[in-house]
């Protein structure tokens, strides 16, 4: 009589070591990808700050060639305007909006109450902000009519106090008279303690005004 053989029970696998791993090589794999995210994270900030000031730059081109177009087609005065220190931590050195001076249709003298705003405000990507330190756009024409009383979001901001500006003439030149060019640098920062913080840093976005056209050019490192 032929004794049939019997299989003995395999002993029983964990779910990992079934799957070709055993729970310290998992253990190891997740602990290594840990690293390299913690080790990738750096980079990530920096492409992300990067991307914001990317887009700062864009936006603030885009005002400067509306600003100035808008002066050569309608034959007027346009202002693009900044809030400063005033505007607080939400918009200090970061909002910006366009103002022309609309001439009476009488023929009379325009007064500072001729100045409208053409544009809807336009605040840059959070952690971004113009330098004070570095732009000459805080140092503004004196113009006639003066640039009048703004409101904002509630508050109102008078013209040099509560925020600079630039001004186009109709021929498409800056009113800033004695200069050959104005400035405007952005650079990753932050509003404290009621003025704007720059962490060390080498990256910026720059725009040069040319004050005899009135036309852009961009700086970067």
């Amino acid at each position: 009589m032929m004794l049939s053989a019997h299989r003995l029970p395999a002993a029983s696998q964990s779910p990992f070591s079934a799957a070709g791993f055993t729970l310290i090589e998992l253990l190891a794999v997740i602990a290594v990808g840990t690293a390299i995210l913690v080790m990738a994270m750096p980079s990530l900030g920096v492409l992300s700050n990067t991307g914001n000031l990317n887009e700062a730059g864009s936006r603030i081109d885009n005002l400067l060639i509306q600003a100035r177009q808008n002066a050569i087609s309608k034959n007027t005065f346009t202002a693009l305007i900044l809030l400063n220190a005033a505007g607080g931590a939400e918009n200090a050195y970061r909002t910006f909006a366009i103002f022309e001076l609309k001439l009476p249709a009488d023929g009379s003298a325009p007064t500072s109450a001729n100045w409208a705003q053409i544009s809807r405000w336009e605040r840059l990507p959070d952690g971004v902000l113009a330098d004070n330190t570095q732009s000459t756009f805080f140092t503004v024409p004196t113009m006639v009519p003066a640039l009048p009383t703004i409101s904002f979001k509630g508050q109102s901001y008078t013209a040099n106090t509560g925020y600079a500006y630039q001004v186009f003439t109709p021929g498409g030149s800056l009113a800033s008279t004695g200069v050959s060019s104005c400035t405007l640098v952005l650079k990753k920062g932050f509003f404290q303690a009621g003025a704007p913080v720059f962490p060390p840093s080498a990256n910026f976005y720059g725009f040069t005004i040319n004050a005899n056209n009135g036309r852009t050019k961009i700086t970067r490192p």
